[in-house]
């Protein structure tokens, strides 16, 4: 992934395991910025999904993240 805003963005992403369970992570990426992530048991499909909020401070991901009402639900896989 990469940001190209103009400022911090904290990214929660999901990806569908071969076993139908989500593979998820979270990071903290800064303006310009880019971050990988490696799935080890994806399913074949690709299928995925992403949220992301604006975040000045990595330190403060967690009230950015916090304002966002379904931040820690399931997400729909595309």
């Amino acid at each position: 992934m990469r940001n190209n805003c103009q400022a911090g963005i904290y990214v929660r992403w999901c990806v569908l395991e071969s076993d139908g369970s989500d593979g998820c992570g979270a990071s903290h990426i800064g303006r310009g910025r880019s971050y990988s992530s490696v799935m080890y048991n994806p399913d074949d499909s690709g299928r995925h999904a992403w949220r992301f909020v604006g975040s000045e401070q990595a330190s403060k991901d967690w009230v950015c993240s916090g304002k966002i009402s379904n931040w820690n639900e399931d997400m729909s896989y595309y």
